[in-house]
């Protein structure tokens, strides 16, 4: 009995500590609310330029995008500093984008899908 308290003790243990993620398995996934139910140029526009700034900054490597439901999603894997990619991807939109609503996080999240 001793033995199975203390074996559901360290999966509990185990269960709530915080996932921490190797170099190799970061991800950064910016979500962006979009005006129509599909992709548009403006949106693969954007795709190729934060491709463009966090690759060239060593940041980390485009996975891919998608999109549907007035939501569009590109994500990054191989992040190497999530907070600097974070604030760069943050700031490039805020310049460039003022008017658009998006998310950063390290998981996709289904924040402006909508039918």
């Amino acid at each position: 009995m001793r033995r199975f308290a203390l074996l559901m003790l360290l999966v509990g243990v185990l269960i709530s500590c915080p996932r921490v993620e190797s170099k190799e398995g970061m991800q950064l996934w910016v979500m962006i609310k979009m005006d129509s139910y599909f992709r548009t140029q403006k949106e693969l526009k954007i795709v190729d330029e934060l491709a463009n700034l966090i690759e060239q900054k060593k940041l980390g490597l485009l996975d891919g995008h998608s999109s549907g439901g007035h939501q569009f999603e590109v994500n990054f894997y191989e992040i190497s500093d999530f907070a600097t990619a974070k604030s760069v991807v943050e700031s490039f939109i805020n310049d460039n984008y003022p008017k658009l609503s998006y998310i950063v996080s390290n998981d996709y999240e289904m924040l402006y899908e909508t039918l």
